[in-house]
Formats: structure tokens, sequence, C-alpha cells
């Protein structure tokens, strides 16, 4: 086997190796946990949750809602971008 034609096969190899973790990362990144919840299906979430949904913000960090609960009580939930709720406090 001739140098050049080494050098086509090591080369054709790297493209291909490069080509195959792009499509990889692609697909990771679809998959990201990163990925926001949708403003529908965030209501349809906490309206399950027995909140009734006085209004939604969407923020850097996910969203901010401003509700009521079941206890008819104001309060203020911060929820991130997969929709957990990672903070609450009463609202005055």
């Amino acid at each position: 086997m001739s140098f050049k034609n080494m050098r086509m096969i090591v080369l054709a190899s790297a493209l291909t190796a490069t080509a195959m973790s792009g499509l990889a990362a692609t697909s990771y990144a679809q998959n990201a946990p990163d990925a926001r919840i949708s403003w529908s299906q965030l209501t349809t979430q906490l309206e399950q949750n027995n909140y009734k949904i006085r209004e939604l913000d969407e923020k850097y960090y996910g969203w901010k809602a401003e509700v009521y609960d079941k206890d008819h009580r104001r309060l203020e939930l911060r929820i991130d971008k997969q929709g957990n709720i990672i903070r609450q406090e009463f609202d005055d």
C-alpha cells in the first residue's frame, strides 16, 4: 500500500469519525435537560395539581407563576425548565 493511499484512508476515517460525533451531538442536544416544558404542558400540570393560575411568565431559569392554591392562598412559584417547582412563597 502506498503512502498516498494510506493517507487517504486515514483522512477518510477521520472525516467519518468527525461526522459521526457531530450526529451524536445533535441527537443529544435534542434530548438535553435544558429543553423547556411548553406553556400548555405547564398550565395543564399546574391545574392538575389544584393551582389556579393568575399569571405565568417565562424566565431565564424556567418559569415564574402567580397562583392560588386549593385553600385560596396566593402563592408565587419558581419553576425550572422541566416543570419542577423549585421555590414556593406566599404572595402578598
